[in-house]
């Protein structure tokens, strides 16, 4: 404290060498790795802009846009660009989540949070694509840590209940097929 500094000095140095580390390892990227297409840079700072933001709005602001996203990836028809929008929004997501849980906040109350989440969540489970269940489950875990015993028992109900799979084709529905898979998601 003699210097006048003290620790907000340190915290301006350390700042200023956060910052320099940043810039080189910028600058590594850039020399190392290929150009990445534009549309893939936005969607990458899109789904860190999403991590900062999401757990700071308002239950209300957050099942909106949970909605909102869930929404869009139904209207996609190509198969891999829907994929790729559930890969993105399921790491948003999972990102979100852990900085939800790092300041030991709750899930929010309100079945409609938990209800699109879940939906983008099941469909992160159902796809066949490894990185994209690993996600989801993972992110499913932090929202059980961090939502209420009834949802929890919910989750639990619904992730050991059979999946109801339409019959083949030719084939008569039995009785109660007709009802909706609760894990078919968005």
């Amino acid at each position: 404290e003699a210097h006048g500094g003290g620790k907000a000095a340190d915290t301006t140095a350390l700042h200023i060498e956060e910052c320099v580390v940043d810039a080189w390892a910028a600058g590594v990227r850039d020399v190392l790795l290929p150009a990445r297409p534009l549309r893939v840079q936005l969607v990458d700072e899109c789904v860190r802009l999403f991590v900062r933001v999401f757990p700071g709005a308002s239950p209300r602001e957050q099942a909106s846009l949970l909605s909102a996203v869930c929404d869009k990836i139904l209207t996609i028809h190509d198969a891999k660009h829907r994929t790729n929008a559930i890969v993105n929004i399921a790491t948003s997501l999972l990102g979100a989540l852990k900085a939800l849980g790092d300041t030991r906040q709750s899930v929010p109350p309100g079945d409609d949070w938990l209800v699109r989440l879940d939906d983008i969540l099941q469909r992160a489970l159902a796809d066949e694509d490894t990185r994209l269940r690993r996600i989801g489950a993972e992110a499913l875990g932090l929202v059980a840590r961090m939502a209420s015993d009834s949802w929890v028992q919910r989750l639990v109900v619904i992730l050991t209940s059979p999946a109801v799979r339409p019959p083949p084709a030719g084939k008569p529905k039995e009785a109660g097929a007709d009802r909706a898979d609760p894990r078919a998601g968005c």
